[in-house]
């Protein structure tokens, strides 16, 4: 039951995540097969409406998941890699997720695992100014 939380969310099924949320499953929960938060895989698989009830339900905006990043991390790896495998340039990559995550009190300055700032993170802030 619990692994089916990731699976709903990977699937954008939010009444299935808002049923197991309401049973008692922390919004913080960290999926056994991959080691992401609920959050990062909302995240991840550009589930905006899922990402936004996760945290109103608790979810730690700011927690680090496998690998250390955190869900700003993934909308920043996602927002990137999608331009560039579509052909696209600096500038044209979606921002919705990553300026809500701003809104919502995401730290741009936390570091991944490896000890590296998020540049690209950074670029994509003064491109958009």
């Amino acid at each position: 039951m619990i692994n089916n939380i990731c699976r709903a969310i990977a699937n954008g099924d939010i009444k299935y995540v808002k049923s197991l949320l309401s049973r008692g499953i922390s919004a913080n929960y960290e999926c056994l097969n991959s080691g992401h938060s609920l959050l990062n895989l909302a995240v991840e698989n550009e589930q905006l409406e899922i990402v936004k009830f996760l945290i109103k339900s608790g979810a730690d905006i700011n927690l680090k998941s496998s690998g250390g990043w955190t869900p700003l991390h993934v909308a920043v790896d996602i927002s990137i890699d999608g331009t560039i495998q579509s052909g696209g340039s600096l500038g044209e990559e979606p921002t919705e997720l990553i300026k809500y995550l701003l809104d919502n009190g995401a730290d741009k300055s936390i570091m991944e695992s490896s000890g590296k700032p998020q540049l690209i993170l950074q670029k994509i802030i003064i491109h958009r100014k």
